[in-house]
């Protein structure tokens, strides 16, 4: 439940700064998700999810998500800390 509560405080403080969506970082600083979408950066060839994804194929949502784009950009998902903390 206070998960769900953060993340509609997030979304509503993102839209009354003039963003559609908001970013919570992990307790290490690095993106960890959005309020209600997924991240994906596509860099140098290679997709890139958040940290805290670190098992995109368990997601029920995630993982047929990411399995496209996994197939559609002909590279795997990484999560790579050292990467993440260029962004």
């Amino acid at each position: 439940m206070r998960r769900n509560l953060n993340n509609i405080m997030a979304k509503i403080q993102a839209r009354q700064a003039g963003a559609q969506e908001a970013l919570f970082l992990s307790n290490e600083g690095y993106v960890a998700e959005c309020t209600g979408d997924n991240i994906v950066v596509v860099k140098d060839g290679q997709l890139m999810v958040p940290v805290s994804n670190l098992d995109v194929r368990t997601y029920t949502v995630h993982g047929p998500i990411f399995a496209h784009l996994q197939q559609a950009f002909g590279t795997a998902i990484i999560n790579d800390k050292a990467w993440w903390a260029g962004v």
